[in-house]
C-alpha cells in the first residue's frame, strides 16, 4: 500500500519506524474534556452554553468521561458531547414533538446512553447556538426550572487554555494504548478510523443538510393604486351634516350584546394554567407538609391547618400566588416582607397578613412567615419524602378544565362587569394584582343564569363547610372516620412522639354514584368516575397502613432473614423479653430496654441502648436519635441493608450482652422465622396487624396516588 493513499486518523497513528517488519500502533481515547481543551471553535460554544444551562435554578453540572451532564436532582436535561467534530447537545425531549424544518435534529432513543436525553442537535454555528438555546430553554422549564435572578458567568476560555496531547495524557484526560502489529495490518487499523472519523462527521453535517427546510413566504407584489376620478355630484358640507343627524331605521342599527360567558376559575385551574406560580407553589405545598400541618382544598383556595386552626391559605390572583397568614401584619416590617394589611376584609379576619409570592426571594420570605405563625405549636420542619406537584397538575387548555368541572361557566351582563367598577356600578380600585382571572365569550342565549360564587364572602362559606363537615362525622361513619388528606399521608406522629415512616397503600372506597351505581369495584380503577357529576369532586380512598409485623411479612426475604437471625440472638440471652406494638419490637430485661426494632421505608432500623461516642462511625455508620424521645434509652441506631450490615448489628448484639451481663441459656429459640410468614392483607386487617381509615382527597390527587402507587 502507498504511503500516500494511507489516510490519516487523529485517534490512531503508527509510532516510529518499522523494526523486523512490525510497527507500534498508538491509540487515543480522548476524554470530552480533552476535546473541549484543544479545540477553540468548540470551547466558544462550550462556554456559552454552560454559562446558559448553569443560569437555571438549582441546575448542578456533572462531567464524566465521554460528556458533561447538566442536572437537578437525579434527572439528567442536557448533555454535552463531541460527536464527528462537532459540539452536540442532547436534550430531555421528545424528538417526535418538534418540527424537523425549524429543529434539525437526530433521534438517539434506540441507544441506551441516550434513552433519556434523545434529541441530538449539533453546534456549529451562531445560527446553531439559538436552536440549542431554545430547546435547553425547553427542557429546563417543562420540568419546571426556571432561571435565575442574577445569574453569574464564567469564561471558560480563559479558564481551559489548549494543551498537547503529552500534557494531557499525563493529567489522565487521554489514555493511550500501544500495541505492536504488522505494518500493513497497522495500516489497514488506521485507514479504517480515518473512514470512521471521517463518517461521523459527515453524518452530523446530514442531520441540517437532510433536515425538510421551510419554504420562504411569498411575498405579493405591490398593486400600483391609481387614484380614481371624482363624482361630478359630490354632496356639499351642508348636506353631509344634515346626513349624519338624520336618524337610522331599527333594523340598520347594530345591537349590541346582552350577555357574556363569564369563567368562574377554581384555586386548582389557576395553579394548572399558571406555570410560574405552580413551581412555588409546589415547594411550599411541601414546606407546610413538612412542618406537620395538613391541606385542604376548596374551590377558591388551599388552606395548611392543624387541628382547627388554619395557619396559612393560599390563593391565586391575577397571575401571582399570594399567601394569607394567622400573623398580625403591623408587628411586621413593611420594608422586610412588603406585606399587607387584608384584616380590612371580613374573609381574612383570622389572616390577615398577606404577602406576594413572585420570586425565589419572596417564597423565602413567605416560608419564613409559615414558620413564625407555626411556632406557637412548636413546629418544626422534618425530613419528609417531597412531591413534586408542579409535574403532576401539567398545564391543561380551558375547555379541558370545564370538562373536568374546575372552570365554572355561566351568564351574565355584558355591561355589568366593566373594568374599575363592582356589581352594583360602584367606582372600585383595583391593583394590577387584584384583577380576577375571568374570561368573557359571547353567549348564544339571552337568558342570564343566576351569577356563580364569585366574591370572596362566598369563597371563604365553601372553606366553612368543609370545616364543619371535618368536625362532624355521622354515626354510621364512626368506626371508620373520613379525614381530610391530600398527598403527604405517608407520615403520621405517633404516640410516643417518634415519627414513623408509614408503608401506606391506597384503594378506591365502594361509593355509589349520583344514578345509584357502584363507583368502583375496590380494585383502584378511576375510569367509572365522572368528574363532571360528583358535587364536591372528592374521592374517598382506603388507607391501609401496615403495622412492623405486617411489614415483615409481606417484605422482603433477605429483610425477614437479617432480623430473624437478630432476634433469636437476643432471645437466647437468660431473661430478655420481647414487647410487641404496631410500630415495632422491644427487647428488654427487667426495667432495661435494650435494642428497638422498627422499619422505615424498606430500610431495617435497629436502636441499641448503647453510646454512639463509644464506636468508630466508619465501622457502624451509626446515627443519634437520643434527641428523640422514644429513643432517649436506646440512642444509637443503624441501618441493615445487607450481609455485611447484619454482621455489624450481631457485633453490637454482643456488645449489649458484655455492657448489660447477659448470660446466654443453652437452649436458643426455635419458631422466630414461623412468626413471619407471608400472609394476604385481609388476614392482616383481621388481626389488627394492618389499619385501615377511609380518607377523603380531590378527585385529581387521587388519581395520581394510584397511578404512582401502581408503578
Amino acid at each position: 500500500m502507498d504511503k500516500n493513499t494511507v489516510k490519516k486518523s487523529k485517534n490512531v497513528f503508527i509510532k516510529g519506524k518499522p523494526k523486523d517488519g512490525k510497527v507500534t500502533v498508538v491509540k487515543l481515547d480522548r476524554s470530552f474534556a480533552s476535546l473541549i481543551i484543544q479545540n477553540s471553535k468548540l470551547k466558544e460554544f462550550y462556554s456559552k452554553i454552560k454559562n446558559y444551562c448553569l443560569s437555571f435554578e438549582g441546575v448542578k453540572a456533572r462531567s464524566s468521561w465521554g460528556a458533561e451532564s447538566f442536572t437537578t436532582g437525579k434527572d439528567t436535561l442536557v448533555k454535552l458531547v463531541v460527536r464527528g467534530g462537532a459540539l452536540c447537545l442532547c436534550f430531555a425531549l421528545s424528538p417526535e414533538s418538534y418540527d424537523p424544518s425549524e429543529y434539525p435534529h437526530q433521534d438517539l432513543s434506540h441507544l441506551k446512553t441516550y434513552e433519556n436525553t434523545p434529541m441530538l442537535v449539533p453546534v456549529r454555528n451562531a445560527a446553531d447556538y439559538k436552536v440549542a438555546r431554545r430547546l435547553s430553554a425547553d427542557a429546563f422549564t417543562t420540568h419546571f426550572v426556571y432561571s435565575l435572578e442574577f445569574p453569574k458567568e464564567v469564561d471558560y476560555v480563559k479558564q481551559l487554555p489548549s494543551e498537547s496531547d503529552e500534557a494531557l495524557i499525563k493529567k489522565k484526560l487521554i489514555k493511550a494504548t500501544e500495541s505492536t502489529m504488522k505494518v500493513s495490518d497497522a495500516e489497514k487499523l488506521v485507514a479504517a478510523a480515518a473512514e470512521e472519523e471521517e463518517k461521523a462527521e459527515i453524518e452530523m453535517n446530514d442531520v441540517w443538510e437532510s433536515a425538510p427546510k421551510k419554504e420562504p413566504k411569498k411575498r405579493k407584489p405591490k398593486k400600483e393604486e391609481t387614484p380614481e376620478p371624482l363624482p361630478e355630484d359630490l354632496p356639499q358640507r351642508d348636506e353631509i351634516q344634515e346626513n349624519e343627524n338624520e336618524e337610522k331605521p331599527a333594523s340598520e342599527e347594530v345591537k349590541a350584546p346582552l350577555f357574556v360567558t363569564r369563567y368562574d376559575r377554581s384555586f386548582l385551574s389557576r395553579i394548572i394554567q399558571n406555570e410560574k406560580a405552580k413551581a412555588f407553589y409546589s415547594d411550599l405545598k411541601n414546606y407546610c407538609l413538612a412542618l406537620g400541618l395538613k391541606s385542604r382544598l376548596s374551590w377558591a383556595a388551599e388552606s395548611f391547618y392543624l387541628g382547627r386552626k388554619t395557619y396559612a391559605k393560599a390563593k391565586v390572583r391575577g397571575k401571582t400566588l399570594r399567601v394569607y397568614l394567622a400573623l398580625d401584619p403591623t408587628l411586621f416590617e413593611i420594608a422586610k416582607y412588603h406585606h399587607t394589611d387584608a384584616s380590612d376584609k371580613k374573609a381574612y379576619a383570622d389572616y390577615p397578613m398577606m404577602v406576594r409570592v413572585k420570586s425565589p426571594l419572596g417564597l423565602k420570605r413567605a416560608k419564613n412567615l409559615i414558620a413564625l405563625a407555626a411556632a406557637e405549636r412548636n413546629l418544626t420542619e422534618k425530613d419528609a419524602s417531597k412531591v413534586d406537584y408542579a409535574s403532576l397538575l401539567p398545564y391543561e387548555e380551558t375547555d379541558a378544565l370545564i370538562e373536568k368541572g374546575l372552570i365554572k361557566e355561566y351568564e351574565a351582563k355584558a355591561a355589568s362587569f366593566p373594568r374599575g367598577l363592582s356589581e352594583r356600578g360602584q367606582d372600585k380600585e383595583i391593583e394590577e394584582d387584584d384583577i380576577e382571572d375571568v374570561d368573557f365569550d359571547l353567549a348564544d342565549e339571552e337568558d342570564a343564569q343566576s351569577d356563580a360564587t364569585g366574591s370572596e364572602e362566598n369563597e371563604e362559606i365553601e372553606d366553612v363547610v368543609f370545616d364543619l363537615l371535618d368536625g362532624e362525622t355521622s354515626k354510621e361513619s364512626e368506626e371508620e372516620e373520613i379525614e381530610d388528606v391530600s398527598f403527604e399521608l405517608a407520615e403520621e406522629e405517633n404516640a410516643d412522639g417518634s415519627d414513623e415512616e408509614e408503608d401506606v397503600e391506597f384503594e378506591l372506597a365502594e361509593e355509589e354514584a349520583p344514578n345509584g351505581e357502584l363507583l368502583s369495584d375496590g380494585k383502584g380503577d378511576m375510569n367509572s368516575y365522572d368528574p363532571v357529576d360528583l358535587a364536591g369532586r372528592y374521592v374517598t380512598l382506603k388507607k391501609y397502613v401496615r403495622g412492623f409485623t405486617a411489614k415483615l411479612k409481606q417484605g422482603a426475604h433477605e429483610r425477614k432473614e437479617y432480623y430473624t437471625a437478630i432476634k433469636t440472638e437476643l432471645l437466647s440471652c437468660k431473661g430478655v423479653k420481647i414487647r410487641d406494638s404496631f410500630p415495632g419490637e422491644t427487647f428488654y430485661k427487667g426495667r432495661d430496654t435494650l435494642l428497638k426494632s422498627r422499619i422505615r421505608g424498606k430500610t431495617l432500623c435497629l436502636f441499641f441502648a448503647l453510646n454512639v461516642d463509644d464506636y468508630k462511625q466508619t465501622v457502624y455508620h451509626q446515627q443519634y436519635m437520643g434527641e428523640i424521645k422514644a429513643y432517649e434509652a436506646t440512642p444509637m441506631m443503624i441501618r441493615i441493608k445487607s450481609e455485611q450490615g447484619l454482621t455489624r448489628a450481631l457485633r453490637l448484639v454482643e456488645e449489649l450482652v458484655r455492657v448489660h451481663s447477659l448470660e446466654k441459656s443453652a437452649t436458643p429459640p426455635s419458631n422466630v422465622r414461623s412468626e413471619y410468614l407471608y400472609e394476604e392483607t385481609a388476614d392482616l386487617v383481621q388481626k389488627g396487624l394492618v389499619k385501615t381509615k377511609l380518607v377523603s382527597v380531590p378527585y385529581y390527587e387521587a388519581q395520581e396516588l394510584l397511578k404512582k402507587q401502581n408503578k
